[in-house]
């Protein structure tokens, strides 16, 4: 039994010349006539079509709602009566009742903060890092509130004496403890100096990376850093952040233009046998299906480049974030493209005795 493509029998059968035998497809599947396309096309002049690929920021998800019942929420007030008037030993003793009787999550987190606010304003340290610790690892890591109850603990953890001072930053004139809410509030902001001084030697790093996967995952992972520090800190300068991205930025367009042009050419090579599909030897269909599937995987890695960027934007303008949103935005409706080029038609082939 021999197996001959349906194409050439319709050329035996109507008499057409072998120069007409194209790929065939089954009855009522037929295409209309596509003009013939030159691999790396430009798209027709008008309104460039990676412009409205552009990721913008999604609204901002709901604030979960507490659901503390009003006796609940009366023992809460009780405990920050107690806070306010300084009589501390009291709101531990009151914060840990309310704890061993909350019927909800929202009431159990409401209690374990009192308790840490508690052995903070009473200046334990040791027992205030455990409370932000454990109340930390009640939300999830990507959230505000992990944020922020993380940075508390760090910063207590590097204050042995209840006065942050990191290295290097001058001292504070005032002599506050973290005790002191403004304090707190102050050294939230010299943990963000720290935070984004270590981030700085990472744009060389994204310099240097060898694939857009590699620098994606770099800056990525950067932006979540970045922004948690916005988090605590939402007036810190974001320049150390957006200097980041437009270092990964830089290295993905230089990656990105040798990458297309290699891709090109192989698709140039195989553009004879796009015509006729069926001369694809099994080791340049993995070819052609491992392209496809690299490049599917690099407009991926532009999306996810692109939302981290939302992450880093931080407060006032950032001309260049627009460019480099456009440009990343114009990539990946390359790669696209060529996963819409890196297909091997199909036809049919039917047995015969």
């Amino acid at each position: 039994m021999s197996r001959i493509a349906l194409s050439w029998l319709l050329v035996a059968a109507v008499g057409c010349s072998l120069a007409m035998a194209a790929t065939v497809q089954p009855p009522g599947k037929q295409d209309p006539p596509a003009k013939e396309k030159t691999p790396g096309e430009k798209a027709p002049p008008g309104k460039d079509p990676a412009e409205k690929e552009v990721i913008t920021p999604p609204p901002p998800p709901p604030a979960p709602e507490l659901t503390l019942s009003a006796e609940e929420q009366q023992k809460s007030a009780e405990v920050q009566a107690l806070l306010i008037a300084g009589k501390m030993d009291e709101a531990i003793e009151g914060a840990k009742q309310f704890l061993a009787g909350a019927q909800s999550d929202a009431a159990r987190n409401e209690a374990m903060r009192l308790t840490a606010e508690a052995y903070r304003k009473k200046a334990d340290w040791r027992q205030a890092i455990g409370a932000y610790a454990r109340l930390r690892d009640r939300y999830d890591k990507g959230s505000q509130d992990f944020a922020r109850y993380d940075a508390i603990a760090e910063i207590l953890r590097a204050s042995p004496t209840g006065v942050y001072q990191p290295a290097g930053a001058p001292k504070a004139a005032d002599g506050k403890t973290l005790a002191d809410d403004e304090a707190l509030v102050a050294a939230f902001a010299r943990l963000a100096d720290v935070r984004l001084a270590k981030l700085k030697p990472r744009a060389l790093l994204l310099k240097r990376g060898r694939t857009p996967q590699e620098v994606v995952a770099g800056f990525a992972a950067a932006a979540e850093e970045a922004r948690q520090v916005l988090v605590v800190a939402p007036d810190a300068a974001p320049d150390t952040a957006r200097e980041l991205a437009a270092a990964a930025n830089a290295r993905l367009q230089e990656l990105a233009k040798a990458g297309t042009t290699v891709m090109e050419q192989k698709l140039h090579k195989y553009q004879p046998k796009m015509e006729a599909p069926w001369n694809f030897t099994n080791v340049e269909k993995k070819d052609v299906q491992g392209t496809q599937a690299a490049c599917r995987e690099l407009a991926q890695c532009e999306r996810t480049f692109q939302e981290s960027l939302l992450l880093v934007a931080g407060k006032g303008e950032w001309p260049e974030g627009d460019q480099i949103r456009k440009d990343s935005a114009s990539r990946r409706a390359s790669y696209e493209q060529l996963v819409k080029e890196f297909v091997i038609p199909g036809y049919i082939t039917i047995e015969v005795d």
